[in-house]
């Protein structure tokens, strides 16, 4: 029993407070009788979540070089999820920028972000990932990744380092998959 009601009225029923509920699904039961004794009944299933939002970044992870266009990889698992959100600041700083976000659980790639498109300056950023479901449960991630499209992400097209990228370059690199077999 969680409460009764001695007569007819409106409004709020009755606030169940759930703090010390256990974690579950349970069934709620209304009955109501009148003064001749005929009652009625109505039935409502609820879902007491005293958990967070379960957050898991896999890639890249915290201290890894990032270029261009980078795919964050992990999961944002909860089931009555609300809202998460996946954004970059520069270190320190504070200042988030939206990269992706959702209503629903999400698995695999959580988002992209185009470095070189979007003209990230090489350097530090955070890199967090927040979550809060329906009952007001929160998490978060924070990594700190290093941006560095300077490098060219690890691929040149001036092969011969003659600091020309020419057809040169391009016989070379035709000449490294060798012959064609049908």
């Amino acid at each position: 029993l969680i409460g009764t009601a001695p007569s007819p009225f409106t409004g709020t029923l009755y606030t169940w407070d759930t703090t010390l509920i256990a974690h579950g699904t349970y069934y709620l039961r209304l009955t109501v009788r009148n003064d001749c004794g005929m009652e009625s009944s109505d039935v409502t299933v609820v879902r007491v979540d005293h958990s967070p939002p379960s957050i898991n970044l896999t890639s890249p992870t915290d201290g890894d070089s990032v270029c261009g266009m980078v795919e964050f990889e992990g999961s944002v698992t909860d089931p009555c999820m609300s809202l998460w959100t996946l954004e970059y600041a520069v270190a320190g700083s504070g200042n988030w920028v939206l990269i992706n976000s959702s209503q629903g659980s999400e698995f695999c790639v959580l988002g992209l972000w185009d470095t070189v498109g979007d003209g990230i300056a090489d350097g530090n950023y955070d890199i967090r990932i927040t979550a809060a479901d329906v009952c007001g449960n929160n998490s978060s991630q924070t990594i700190t990744i290093v941006v560095d499209n300077s490098s060219g992400c690890g691929c040149t097209a001036d092969i011969n380092g003659d600091g020309f990228v020419n057809v040169t370059d391009l016989l070379i690199l035709l000449a490294a998959w060798g012959p064609v077999v049908p």
